[in-house]
């Protein structure tokens, strides 16, 4: 999830043996169309989104910026400097993500998640209800619940501290040790400033970003 309550342990990055039990395809199944889950997880590993941000996703924000195929984080954020642009990474490409986006607008759809979505607007209006609206508790629910309580175990993985937002963790880590500057990692995490004007206003431009963000590797497993 998005937030982290003050008793539970700081949240650790996937490790490369991590990551082959993740995605081992004894229960990633590589060979038939992934269920929105699997596409969660792959597009979370790659890109560093938010569970907020990931269920939020619109089809419609999936576009292209000069020449290049992007993820629009713009819909309600953690703060304005989380209003970023995050090109796709070649991995998410090659399994098909714009064909994904063209089905799911073909069928009508308007969100990537479109379940997910749908349960997290059903949750805020409850949430609602009772006065108790924040950003971090109704859209992070759902897939990274069932990702913790019943993925995590099923391949092995027992470390309290590996939740979904391990994920982004691992993503930032993986920059890092890519030697993406900081400023980079700054604008593809959406960690720049929080000013009214900071989204999408980055030092960066769009094709430094898709360089930077394809020195993304992970040892020890291919999707």
């Amino acid at each position: 999830m998005d937030a982290i309550k003050k008793s539970e342990r700081p949240r650790v990055n996937f490790s490369p043996d991590d990551l082959i039990r993740l995605f081992n395809p004894k229960h990633f199944n590589t060979s038939t169309p992934f269920n929105e889950m699997q596409w969660a997880m792959i597009i979370s590993l790659f890109s560093g989104m938010r569970a907020s941000e990931l269920a939020q996703m619109q089809l419609n924000s999936i576009r292209t910026e000069r020449g290049v195929l992007v993820f629009a984080v713009e819909e309600e954020t953690k703060n304005a400097g989380s209003q970023r642009l995050i090109p796709a990474h070649s991995t998410i490409l090659a399994h098909g993500l714009e064909k994904r986006v063209a089905s799911l607008r073909n069928s009508g759809k308007s969100h990537l998640f479109q379940e997910w979505y749908e349960q997290g607007v059903q949750s805020k209006k409850l949430a609602a209800s009772t006065g108790r609206v924040t950003l971090n508790h109704y859209f992070p629910r759902f897939i990274p619940r069932r990702f913790i309580n019943t993925y995590l175990p099923k391949v092995g993985i027992v470390d309290s501290r590996k939740r979904w937002h391990s994920f982004r963790h691992t993503f930032k880590t993986g920059l890092a040790r890519a030697g993406v500057p900081r400023s980079m990692q700054d604008d593809l995490c959406g960690h720049a400033d929080n000013s009214a004007g900071a989204g999408y206003v980055h030092g960066s431009s769009v094709e430094a970003m898709k360089d930077a963000i394809e020195k993304l590797r992970f040892d020890g497993f291919a999707l």
